[in-house]
């Protein structure tokens, strides 16, 4: 039998980054045969090189006979964990009742797509993970284009500019901070001057915060849950700056205000 798909999945491509992995992948095999006196470095992928911290490879492994099911949300005492890990790093004060757990800040920002109500705007450049996602849930997009002169920053009067031509409804504006690719890191001050805009015209924000531990200058890094609490989805995990990205574990920390 012919198995038929959706059409959404015909307009979705390999991602570069995928294709680029591959692309050494396959290479390094051919290296081995041929035993080439060089090697490649595969930065596509954003994958850490390093090794897992020894503390959280240790404490899998002595976890690992737990198989029972356990709260959907996550386990509490982890829960209160990630909670004291955002206070500790990012002056967070976070109810564990507002954090989720889930297999991944990518499955976690696809279920913040699948079910919050409203366009999403996308900044471009940015992560070229959120345009599969949308496209596979059907939902309406805009991109926001970013100005070289800017540092490919988003500038909040043109941010205001182009919500203004959109529709009144709630929307949903994607945050990646520190940004990919580029880099750049958001100071307090340009965040609270986006929450105004974001306020403004009844836009919730998805911060992507998954490299902010890894920023160059960590001192100058500010969470946008701290700015726009009552209006921001902050997600970060385990992949990056504990090198643990097979370990599919992310957290998102709901808005204030917002838990069951």
């Amino acid at each position: 039998m012919k198995i038929l798909v959706e059409k959404e999945i015909n307009a979705i491509k390999m991602p570069e980054n995928l294709r680029t992995g591959i692309l050494i992948a396959e290479q390094r095999k051919k290296c081995t045969k041929m035993k080439c006196n060089f090697d490649f470095s595969a930065l596509s992928f954003g994958q850490s090189p390093f090794h897992v911290p020894e503390v959280i490879a240790k404490a899998l492994g002595q976890n690992s006979d737990k198989s029972h099911y356990s709260d959907a949300q996550g386990i509490i005492e982890l829960r209160k964990k990630v909670a004291e890990f955002n206070k500790k790093h990012f002056g967070l004060e976070i109810n564990p009742s507002r954090i989720i757990i889930g297999p991944g800040t990518k499955t976690l920002i696809h279920m913040i797509f699948e079910i919050i109500k409203g366009d999403i705007i996308i900044p471009s450049p940015s992560w070229i993970g959120y345009y599969p996602e949308i496209k596979l849930l059907k939902k309406h997009f805009h991109t926001f284009y970013l100005k070289p002169e800017f540092d490919y920053k988003i500038q909040p009067k043109d941010l205001d500019g182009f919500l203004f031509k959109l529709h009144k409804d709630q929307r949903i504006l994607v945050l990646n901070n520190p940004h990919n690719p580029t880099g750049n890191l958001y100071s307090k001050k340009e965040l609270e001057e986006i929450t105004k805009i974001c306020r403004k015209h009844n836009v919730f924000v998805i911060a992507d915060e998954i490299y902010a531990l890894t920023s160059y200058n960590f001192r100058n890094f500010v969470s946008m849950g701290k700015i726009y609490p009552e209006g921001t989805f902050v997600t970060n995990g385990l992949s990056k700056d504990r090198s643990a990205g097979g370990y599919r574990l992310g957290h998102c920390i709901l808005p204030k205000n917002c838990s069951k």
